[in-house]
């Protein structure tokens, strides 16, 4: 399912590339991340897991704060072949 996913993403990056698909707010202020957006950097996160030497089904841990980031993060986990597991800090 994970793996859909980012497949998804990618066919919703494809059609719609200036869409938003994230937005948030926080300190006053807005960010919305568009399909595009996080199509690219979850395959540059993707990337990156990689060539740190993870291998497909290696669990790693993301010790970030619930945020479109986070979640940009996970789905390159996916598309890394990895297992997701996240701690919020804030909690």
């Amino acid at each position: 399912m994970n793996a859909n996913l980012a497949l998804r993403l990618t066919e919703h990056a494809r059609k719609r590339p200036d869409a938003p698909a994230i937005m948030t707010w926080r300190d006053g202020g807005h960010r919305a991340w568009t399909f595009s957006e996080i199509d690219h950097a979850s395959r540059h996160a993707a990337s990156l897991f990689l060539r740190f030497g993870l291998l497909k089904g290696d669990t790693v841990l993301l010790w970030q704060p619930m945020s479109a980031e986070l979640y940009i993060l996970m789905i390159g986990e996916w598309r890394a072949g990895l297992a997701v597991m996240f701690i919020d800090p804030g909690q």
